[in-house]
């Protein structure tokens, strides 16, 4: 599966409208540090645009690069042959270390949180992207890709606060995290912030969303897609969340606060403390825990698969992703 390298962390904005570099600058320099102003790097777009370098950790050679993409948002990667680019960039994770191909396009489709999303890859003219990195120019010897006392929620909690200042660009369009595969409107993403703050919490629907799907006749499978942000080196994967359970007979919106009262409690505990046989509280009653290797949906990524006490899931996929 994929994992973090030389870039750690990616948040986006896109934009509906051209948008000039010294907007940007403005933007951003009201609030932070530019160590480095980088315009019309000698790279393919793929790689950078104009980039602003902004100290997040310069202790361990931590550095946010803010650069400005003319180009629509490219949901694939490439043909390796005919577009080696852009299969490269995507290959070493410039567009989100756990970005994975077509996530734009299922962001937009499970736009439950903004409607309007659902519109957003058709109108995208171009993107800022926030992206973190410990190995600027490359990873030097004897230079850790990630630190020993690397912090993935402090580091998401920088970039989105920083990603909240080229929001305020009048060609805004949306918020994107690729690697959670959320789109948010400004107002919406400015709402979560202040929700979060107000309850001392992590901003989690910016950073991972929650999907709805129908699974087979009268059975309802909801997911939860970006937890993998939260991985820090050397420490067990932490994991998403499935819930299968009969259409009409438990609410989507209790599952939903479900997951992100599951993901909280992760994050205090640990990414094990829950783990497959398990039986926790969830809506209605109890919930049983079945740990898998593989989500039933894309991205890959491993899970815990959820479903009430008494009902039995659907074959195959109570057992399937547990190769």
């Amino acid at each position: 599966m994929p994992s973090k390298g030389q870039i750690t962390a990616t948040t986006c904005v896109f934009y509906e409208r051209p948008v000039v570099f010294s907007q940007l600058e403005h933007a951003v320099a009201k609030d932070y540090e530019i160590a480095k102003t980088v315009e019309d790097p000698a790279t393919e777009w793929m790689f950078a645009g104009s980039t602003l370098v902004i100290p997040y950790r310069p202790d361990v050679r931590g550095f946010a690069m803010v650069d400005l993409v003319d180009h629509p948002w490219p949901d694939t990667m490439g043909d390796p042959v005919k577009e080696q680019m852009l299969f490269a960039a995507w290959g070493s994770g410039q567009f989100g270390p756990f970005t994975q191909p077509g996530g734009l396009k299922r962001a937009a489709e499970q736009c439950w949180g903004w409607p309007p999303g659902k519109g957003v890859p058709e109108a995208i003219s171009g993107f800022a992207r926030a992206r973190i990195s410990y190995s600027l120019g490359g990873a030097a010897e004897g230079v850790q890709l990630v630190p020993d006392d690397y912090d993935p929620i402090g580091e998401l909690q920088f970039l989105t606060e920083l990603t909240s200042r080229l929001l305020n660009l009048p060609q805004t369009l949306c918020y994107y995290n690729p690697n959670g595969e959320v789109l948010r409107g400004r107002a919406e993403f400015k709402d979560a912030m202040k929700y979060a703050a107000s309850d001392g919490e992590p901003p989690l629907e910016l950073w991972a969303n929650v999907r709805v799907f129908n699974l087979v006749e009268g059975w309802l499978m909801m997911d939860t897609a970006g937890h993998m942000q939260f991985n820090a080196p050397n420490k067990p994967p932490f994991p998403d969340f499935e819930a299968i359970f009969p259409k009409g007979k438990y609410d989507p919106r209790e599952v939903d606060t479900f997951f992100r009262n599951l993901a909280l409690y992760l994050l205090a505990n640990g990414a094990t403390t829950i783990k497959d046989g398990d039986t926790i509280d969830g809506p209605g009653g109890n919930w049983k825990v079945l740990a898998r290797k593989d989500g039933l949906m894309m991205p890959p990524r491993n899970t815990l698969r959820l479903h009430p006490v008494g009902e039995t899931i659907p074959e195959p996929y109570g057992t399937m992703g547990n190769e």
